[in-house]
């Protein structure tokens, strides 16, 4: 997974964050589904988001383990 700047704290708080959103997702989920409640995360930085919502193929996802695989993490 890159961040934009390959930094691998970055990318380890990325999967943190992914498993907090866990949490506030019923799944199976869409990514338009993931990306809503991954908005309304107010630990999750902005660039984050946009990073999810940028990366994120369209789909439908029965775990967070898909997402992460579809991710490249």
């Amino acid at each position: 997974m890159d961040t934009g700047n390959g930094n691998m704290a970055d990318m380890s708080k990325m999967g943190s964050m992914l498993d907090n959103l866990k949490a506030m997702i019923d799944f199976p989920a869409t990514k338009e589904r993931i990306v809503e409640e991954a908005n309304k995360m107010e630990g999750m930085a902005d660039e984050h988001k946009s990073w999810l919502k940028d990366n994120l193929p369209e789909g439908m996802y029965n775990t967070m383990e898909e997402v992460k695989d579809a991710l490249g993490m």
